[in-house]
């Protein structure tokens, strides 16, 4: 093909992708807003965030001011609690690990509430996103994926931040060597309408069905990415990857169970 392919400047997994938005949110969020906390954190941008995808559903009308102050709320106690410097994009982690564990459960008990309070709106979809990736942080990886699961059950049908939930959960499990239910979990956030992410959550489902076994399935979604975006320019190890696959049918261990993997 003639189309001369863009340098890819994305991170090279869906889930870091995501941490990038949050990053960059923190950047731009002193610039945007009054919020008497110093950087607005994660969880508000990505609703901010969302909001300017078109992400979020009626975010007008989802009680954002008091929802996004309460989320702001627990973030900060939580990284004041860590020992981050006002103003800083770094979050320390506590010489004492019993310390870190404590801040830790105390945040995710806020987010809680947070998402009890505000039950139905994107702060309280958000709310167990970031709980969820606290518990996955403490090892807790069954209570991870029940909060992210959670989170989907408050979010709308067609909302961006179903994206970002089921990224999370797809990384959760690929942690645990789920790779099908991985692969299934990234098909999913790819299928969110209008995200803007979707072919690098395709890439990320092609190679967990690699990694599952399921050949024929991952070159199918390979296949369909070169045909929907030419230009797309997926890792370098995922594309090495699934250019060895065999042709859809020649693989032996085409009938794995897609929800099992490792």
């Amino acid at each position: 093909m003639a189309n001369k392919k863009k340098k890819r400047n994305e991170p090279d997994s869906a889930a870091e992708t995501l941490d990038a938005i949050e990053g960059w949110g923190d950047r731009v969020a002193e610039k945007i807003t009054q919020n008497p906390v110093p950087i607005l954190v994660g969880a508000v941008v990505i609703l901010f965030i969302a909001a300017i995808w078109g992400l979020a559903g009626d975010y007008a009308d989802s009680g954002t001011e008091a929802s996004a102050s309460a989320l702001a709320k627990v973030q900060g106690v939580y990284r004041a609690s860590m020992g981050a410097t006002p103003g800083s994009l770094e979050l320390p982690e506590p010489a004492n690990p019993e310390t870190a564990r404590r801040v830790r459960s105390e945040a995710i008990q806020g987010y809680e509430q947070v998402a009890v309070e505000y039950s139905g709106t994107p702060a309280a979809a958000i709310a167990m996103l970031e709980a969820g990736k606290l518990e996955g942080q403490l090892g807790n990886r069954d209570a991870e994926l029940a909060l992210y699961e959670r989170g989907l059950n408050e979010a709308e049908l067609e909302s961006g931040l179903r994206a970002f939930l089921r990224v999370r959960q797809a990384a959760a499990q690929e942690a645990a060597g789920h790779y099908g239910a991985a692969a299934e979990s990234y098909e999913a956030a790819a299928q969110v309408p209008t995200n803007p992410l979707k072919y690098d959550m395709l890439s990320e489902a092609a190679r967990c069905w690699s990694q599952a076994g399921n050949s024929d399935r991952a070159r199918m979604i390979y296949q369909q990415i070169q045909v929907e975006a030419p230009d797309f320019m997926m890792p370098p190890y995922t594309e090495a990857r699934l250019r060895e696959l065999r042709p859809i049918g020649d693989s032996p261990d085409s009938a794995t169970d897609p929800g099992e993997g490792g």
